[in-house]
C-alpha cells in the first residue's frame, strides 16, 4: 500500500501569539500593530491612505479583539512576499520620524548574530543581567529577548537603552547583536507562526 502524505495548512497559533503579547504587557485588548513582512510590510490594522495611525481609533477596535486582525494576517501570510509574522512593540503606529506616530516605548530587547542557541541563552547571566521577561525562539538560529520596563519613556530613551544593552552584551561576551532592533518601530517576529527558512514554529521559552 502506497501512503501519500498530506500537507496540513499552517496556522498562526493565536493562543501563543497572545500569550507573547500579555507577557509584554499587551492585554487581549489592547491595541497592537500586526506586521506581515518580508520583500515589503503588510499592517494590521491597517492605515488609512496619507493619514497617521488614529491610535484612539486603534484602541477603540482593540475592544473587539484580536481575532480578525489575527485573520487578515493569516491571508496576508500566504503571500510570498510578507511571510513572516510580527508586530510593532512601541505603541502609536509604525513611523517615529516622517509621521511622528510613535513617541514612547517601554520594551528593550536584543538578537545575538552567529552564535550558538546555547550560548544565546546564557549571555545574560554571562553579561550579569536580571532574567528577561520573555525569551523568543525564533524558529531558526536564534533568540529574542525581552525586557518590560516598569514605565513608558521617549522613544530617543528607549533607543539609547537598547544600544547599551546591545554595548553590555559585547562587553561582557563579545557576542555582536542585531542593531536594527535598537529601532522602536522595527518590526519584531511573533509567536506562532512558521519561520520560513526552517519551517519552524516560534515559541515562547
Amino acid at each position: 500500500m502506497v501512503i501519500t502524505a498530506v500537507k496540513t495548512e499552517q496556522i498562526i497559533d493565536t493562543t501563543e501569539a497572545n500569550k507573547m503579547l500579555k507577557l509584554l504587557g499587551y492585554g487581549l485588548t489592547d491595541p497592537v500593530v500586526i506586521c506581515c513582512y518580508g520583500e515589503t510590510n503588510k499592517y494590521f490594522p491597517k492605515r488609512k491612505r496619507n493619514r497617521n495611525y488614529d491610535w484612539a481609533e486603534v484602541t477603540l477596535q482593540a475592544k473587539e479583539g484580536r481575532a480578525g486582525l489575527f485573520a487578515q494576517a493569516q491571508k496576508a501570510l500566504q503571500d510570498p512576499k510578507t511571510q513572516n509574522l510580527g508586530f510593532i512593540n512601541s505603541p502609536g503606529g509604525v513611523a517615529k520620524k516622517k509621521r511622528k506616530e510613535v513617541t514612547v516605548g517601554n520594551l528593550l530587547c536584543y538578537e545575538i548574530d552567529s552564535e550558538s542557541l546555547e550560548d544565546q541563552w546564557k549571555a545574560w547571566e554571562d553579561a550579569h543581567l536580571p532574567k528577561p521577561t520573555m525569551v523568543l525562539f525564533t524558529g531558526s538560529k536564534s533568540y529574542h529577548v525581552y525586557y518590560r520596563l516598569d514605565n513608558y519613556y521617549p522613544i530617543s530613551t528607549i533607543e539609547l537603552y537598547r544600544k547599551r544593552l546591545s554595548q553590555t552584551i559585547f562587553n561582557y561576551t563579545g557576542f555582536t547583536t542585531d542593531h536594527a532592533m535598537h529601532s522602536a518601530v522595527q518590526v519584531t517576529r511573533l509567536a506562532g507562526w512558521i519561520h520560513p527558512q526552517t519551517n519552524q514554529r516560534s515559541t515562547i521559552k
